[in-house]
């Protein structure tokens, strides 16, 4: 049982990655709404689930950037510096926009 996604996010990783075995109480869809006034921007039909394009593929770097920032050192970790900066943006444009809305993103 998880508490901190969403009820939706916890869906899709549960499918794609533990065998349909993770829950989530039923409470938390109406506690963790997706926000109605971002709908217009980034619609899907009864989900808090989106997945936006940030173009390019295989834009993921393994391994950590080194202290001189030119090379990789081990490390099973990967990073996307395209996607890292399209939430960068869009949380900055969704924190300066007044919508109103008074709940949790």
């Amino acid at each position: 049982v998880q508490y901190r996604m969403h009820p939706s996010i916890a869906a899709f990783s549960s499918a794609v990655f533990y065998n349909e075995l993770l829950t989530s109480p039923s409470t938390l869809t109406k506690l963790r709404q997706f926000p109605s006034h971002l709908n217009s921007n980034y619609p899907a039909a009864e989900t808090s689930v989106r997945f936006i394009r940030v173009g390019g593929r295989d834009n993921e770097a393994k391994g950590e950037i080194s202290e001189s920032g030119s090379g990789l050192l081990g490390s099973s970790s990967y990073r996307n510096h395209a996607e890292a900066k399209a939430v960068v943006e869009l949380l900055k444009s969704l924190l300066a926009k007044d919508t109103g809305f008074d709940g949790s993103v």
